[in-house]
């Protein structure tokens, strides 16, 4: 199982990427097309490496993955649609979705140090 620090040096990770890639918009006009190329590049080259070796940018520089909780390799769509996609819509829910979206984050102190998305999404890293 992958330490909570792995984790969050993964995630912090992935937010900076995005958050580089964001800085573009500074330069004005120029920016907003390589604002939009740069993001296209982060989702495919995040989108393939996770259906190919289960992870994100972040995951991959740090060394861990994404696995089913039986260690068995997790599809793209479920890596996609349950772990991300669900609690992103789950989070514009007002108050609720907030709600949820602290649970998910503290559950990382469990003991088995899995998020509440990954028992959703039948996943450990």
């Amino acid at each position: 199982m992958a330490t909570r620090g792995e984790r969050l040096a993964a995630a912090t990770i992935d937010g900076l990427s995005y958050l580089v890639v964001a800085m573009f918009s500074l330069l004005g006009s120029v920016g907003g097309i390589l604002i939009l190329v740069g993001l296209i590049a982060l989702v495919i080259v995040n989108v393939r490496w996770l259906g190919m070796f289960g992870q994100s940018i972040g995951k991959r520089v740090v060394g861990i993955h994404i696995v089913r909780s039986d260690g068995t390799r997790a599809t793209v769509g479920r890596l996609l649609v349950t772990r991300g996609l669900l609690f992103g819509l789950i989070g514009l829910v007002p108050v609720v979705g907030s709600i949820i979206q602290l649970v998910d984050i503290l559950m990382i102190f469990a003991a088995d140090q899995r998020c509440l998305h990954d028992h959703v999404a039948d996943t450990k890293v």
